[in-house]
C-alpha cells in the first residue's frame, strides 16, 4: 500500500507549547520528556530547535509518538533535541489542499508517482468556523492513491471528540461559506467524511454544498452535514451534484442534507 501522509488543520492554529520540552527521535519514534499540552493531535507540525519541522503520527502515550517528516517517511534521529513549537499544519482547508504539495511538504501533486496517499484532519476550534471556499483540484490520484479529508471520529490522544455528534453544532469543525457553493472538486479517489457544511449566498445564484466537474474515480461522502440557505429563488440549491465525470461512481451514505430551499 502507498505510504499515507497525514497533515492537520485547524483554526486554533497556535503554539500548543508553552515552554520547550525535550524530543529523543529513534528510528521514528519520539520520546517526549514530559507530557505535552492537550490538544495535540495527528498531523500537527512540531518544530525542533536547529533540526527543522516533523509531523506527529499515532501516539501511544502523551510522552510517546510516531513521527514522520513532511513526506511521510522517517526524520534523522534526535537526542537531547528541543521540541519548540507545536501547531497546526495548515490553518485552513484550503490553504492544507494546496499546500500539501509545496516543496515543505508532498512537493508534488501527483501521489501515484509520489507513491503516497493524502490524508487532512480537521479539528474544531470551538465555535470558530473555517470560512474559505474549498477548491480541490490539480492531484493526481488513483483508487489507491487517494485523497482524504476526514474529521476525525474518535479522540487523538488526549485530544477532545472533534467530530458533530449526527446533528449541527458550531464547537466541532465546520465550514461556513456566506458567498456560495462550500466544496468544488475535479479531482476523483476522493473520500470527505465527517464535515459539516453551510453554504449561502446570493439567492439569484446557484449554490452547491459539494460540486464535482470533471471527476475520474469514485468519491465518498459519509457521516456528514450539509446544510445550504433555505432560500428559494432563481438560482438553484444543490446538495451534491457531479456535473461532468469521465469514470467513476457517488456515493452519499449516513448524511444529513437539508435546507435546500426549493433546490
Amino acid at each position: 500500500e502507498p505510504v499515507t501522509v497525514t497533515y492537520s488543520v485547524g483554526l486554533d492554529s497556535s503554539n500548543w507549547i508553552y515552554q520547550p520540552i525535550g524530543i529523543d527521535i529513534v528510528d521514528g519514534a519520539a520520546t517526549f520528556s514530559e507530557p505535552w499540552p492537550p490538544g495535540l493531535a495527528r498531523g500537527d507540525r512540531l518544530e525542533i530547535e536547529g533540526v527543522g519541522s516533523v509531523y506527529l503520527g499515532v501516539c501511544s502515550s502523551d510522552t510517546v509518538c510516531e513521527v514522520y517528516d513532511g513526506q511521510g517517511g522517517k526524520p534523522a534521529d534526535v537526542s537531547g533535541g528541543l521540541a519548540i513549537s507545536a501547531t497546526r499544519a495548515f490553518f485552513s482547508l484550503q490553504d492544507a489542499i494546496t499546500g500539501a504539495a509545496d516543496p515543505e511538504h508532498l512537493g508534488t501533486f501527483d501521489l501515484v508517482a509520489a507513491d503516497r496517499s493524502l490524508e487532512i484532519l480537521c479539528y474544531g476550534a470551538w465555535g470558530e468556523s473555517d470560512s474559505t471556499p474549498v477548491s480541490i483540484d490539480g492531484w493526481i490520484t488513483s483508487p489507491e492513491n487517494q485523497v482524504r479529508v476526514v474529521v476525525p471520529s474518535l479522540p487523538p490522544w488526549p485530544m477532545y471528540y472533534p467530530r458533530h455528534q449526527g446533528r449541527w453544532d458550531e464547537m466541532f469543525y465546520n465550514l461556513t461559506v456566506s458567498t456560495g457553493t462550500c466544496v468544488t472538486s475535479s479531482v476523483g479517489n476522493l473520500v470527505l467524511e465527517g464535515l459539516q457544511l453551510h453554504c449561502a449566498g446570493d439567492p439569484e445564484t446557484d449554490i452547491h454544498g459539494v460540486l464535482f466537474d470533471g471527476i475520474d474515480g469514485d468519491v465518498r461522502i459519509s457521516e456528514s452535514i450539509i446544510r445550504l440557505d433555505g432560500a428559494s429563488g432563481p438560482g438553484d440549491r444543490v446538495g451534491v451534484e457531479i456535473r461532468s465525470a469521465v469514470g467513476g461512481e457517488l456515493v452519499v451514505r449516513n448524511s444529513i442534507l437539508y435546507d435546500l430551499g426549493d433546490g
